[in-house]
Protein backbone atom coordinates (compact mmCIF):
# COMPACT_ATOMS: atom_id res chain seq x y z
CA UNK A 1 0.00 0.00 0.00
CA UNK A 2 1.17 3.38 -0.87
CA UNK A 3 1.23 6.41 1.98
CA UNK A 4 -0.30 9.60 0.59
CA UNK A 5 0.71 12.50 2.47
CA UNK A 6 -2.03 15.87 2.20
CA UNK A 7 0.24 18.96 1.39
CA UNK A 8 -1.99 21.42 1.97
CA UNK A 9 -1.93 21.96 5.59
CA UNK A 10 2.15 21.91 5.96
CA UNK A 11 2.71 24.02 8.54
CA UNK A 12 0.35 21.96 10.76
CA UNK A 13 3.27 19.46 10.45
CA UNK A 14 2.67 15.58 10.12
CA UNK A 15 1.17 14.87 13.31
CA UNK A 16 -1.96 17.28 13.12
CA UNK A 17 -1.83 20.82 15.09
CA UNK A 18 0.48 20.95 17.99
CA UNK A 19 -1.09 23.46 20.15
CA UNK A 20 -4.86 22.30 20.42
CA UNK A 21 -5.75 25.98 22.25
CA UNK A 22 -7.70 28.46 20.33
CA UNK A 23 -5.37 30.65 18.77
CA UNK A 24 -7.33 34.55 19.18
CA UNK A 25 -5.86 37.83 19.30
CA UNK A 26 -6.10 39.68 22.77
CA UNK A 27 -9.11 41.40 23.51
CA UNK A 28 -8.61 45.35 23.22
CA UNK A 29 -10.04 46.03 26.81
CA UNK A 30 -7.82 43.60 28.60
CA UNK A 31 -4.75 45.41 26.88
CA UNK A 32 -5.85 48.81 27.79
CA UNK A 33 -6.26 48.06 30.90
CA UNK A 34 -2.70 47.28 31.73
CA UNK A 35 -1.17 50.37 29.51
CA UNK A 36 0.15 53.17 31.44
CA UNK A 37 -0.33 56.77 31.52
CA UNK A 38 2.56 58.76 29.55
CA UNK A 39 3.53 61.18 32.67
CA UNK A 40 3.99 57.38 34.37
CA UNK A 41 5.98 55.72 31.66
CA UNK A 42 8.00 59.55 32.03
CA UNK A 43 8.56 59.15 35.38
CA UNK A 44 9.56 55.82 35.43
CA UNK A 45 12.21 56.24 32.65
CA UNK A 46 13.62 58.68 34.40
CA UNK A 47 13.44 57.11 37.70
CA UNK A 48 15.68 54.18 35.55
CA UNK A 49 18.02 56.56 33.82
CA UNK A 50 19.04 58.16 37.27
CA UNK A 51 19.18 54.59 38.87
CA UNK A 52 21.86 53.89 35.87
CA UNK A 53 23.53 57.09 36.53
CA UNK A 54 24.09 56.01 40.17
CA UNK A 55 25.21 52.59 39.42
CA UNK A 56 27.60 54.27 36.81
CA UNK A 57 29.20 56.68 39.20
CA UNK A 58 29.50 54.12 42.28
CA UNK A 59 31.23 51.45 39.42
CA UNK A 60 33.54 54.19 38.35
CA UNK A 61 34.49 55.19 42.24
CA UNK A 62 35.21 51.93 42.86
CA UNK A 63 37.26 51.44 40.03
CA UNK A 64 39.32 54.76 41.11
CA UNK A 65 39.93 53.28 44.65
CA UNK A 66 41.19 50.12 43.60
CA UNK A 67 43.60 51.80 41.18
CA UNK A 68 44.70 54.32 44.33
CA UNK A 69 45.10 51.23 46.32
CA UNK A 70 47.03 49.63 43.79
CA UNK A 71 49.22 52.47 43.68
CA UNK A 72 49.93 52.55 47.07
CA UNK A 73 50.61 49.21 47.36
CA UNK A 74 53.07 49.26 44.60
CA UNK A 75 54.71 52.49 46.43
CA UNK A 76 55.01 50.34 49.98
CA UNK A 77 56.40 47.20 47.69
CA UNK A 78 58.87 49.46 46.09
CA UNK A 79 59.91 51.42 49.43
CA UNK A 80 60.29 47.78 51.48
CA UNK A 81 62.96 46.54 48.33
CA UNK A 82 64.66 49.83 48.77
CA UNK A 83 65.08 49.96 52.47
CA UNK A 84 66.40 46.28 52.34
CA UNK A 85 68.51 47.51 50.11
CA UNK A 86 69.79 49.68 51.44
CA UNK A 87 70.16 48.25 55.20
CA UNK A 88 74.35 47.50 54.65
CA UNK A 89 74.08 44.53 57.05
CA UNK A 90 72.10 42.08 54.62
CA UNK A 91 74.50 43.27 51.57
CA UNK A 92 77.58 41.67 50.73
CA UNK A 93 79.30 43.16 47.68
CA UNK A 94 80.56 40.45 45.35
CA UNK A 95 83.71 41.24 42.59
CA UNK A 96 85.05 38.11 42.01
CA UNK A 97 83.84 36.25 38.68
CA UNK A 98 84.57 32.58 40.43
CA UNK A 99 82.75 32.97 43.44
CA UNK A 100 80.03 33.97 41.31
CA UNK A 101 79.91 30.93 39.70
CA UNK A 102 80.07 28.58 42.37
CA UNK A 103 77.22 30.89 44.08
CA UNK A 104 75.04 30.75 40.97
CA UNK A 105 75.53 26.79 40.85
CA UNK A 106 75.00 26.09 44.68
CA UNK A 107 71.76 26.14 46.50
CA UNK A 108 72.39 30.11 47.38
CA UNK A 109 72.11 31.65 43.87
CA UNK A 110 68.50 32.78 45.05
CA UNK A 111 70.35 34.77 47.86
CA UNK A 112 72.29 36.88 44.35
CA UNK A 113 70.47 39.69 43.26
CA UNK A 114 71.80 42.59 41.08
CA UNK A 115 71.74 46.26 42.99
CA UNK A 116 72.32 49.46 41.43
CA UNK A 117 75.22 51.40 42.26
CA UNK A 118 73.63 54.06 44.64
CA UNK A 119 72.32 51.69 46.80
CA UNK A 120 76.14 49.54 47.48
CA UNK A 121 77.97 52.26 49.13
CA UNK A 122 81.44 53.36 46.77
CA UNK A 123 80.56 51.15 44.15
CA UNK A 124 82.47 51.80 40.91
CA UNK A 125 80.30 49.40 38.62
CA UNK A 126 76.91 49.63 37.78
CA UNK A 127 74.86 46.48 37.92
CA UNK A 128 76.95 44.92 40.51
CA UNK A 129 76.17 41.28 42.17
CA UNK A 130 75.38 41.42 45.64
CA UNK A 131 74.67 38.69 47.99
CA UNK A 132 72.74 39.34 51.27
Amino acid sequence: MACTLDFRRLDEGLGGPKNKRKRSEPDPVRVSRHTKTPELRNKEKEMKRAFRERVNELKEEIRSNKAERRKKREEREKKKKENVLKSGTKLQKITNPKTLKKIAKSKERKLLKVVPDDVVNGGSKKGMKTKK
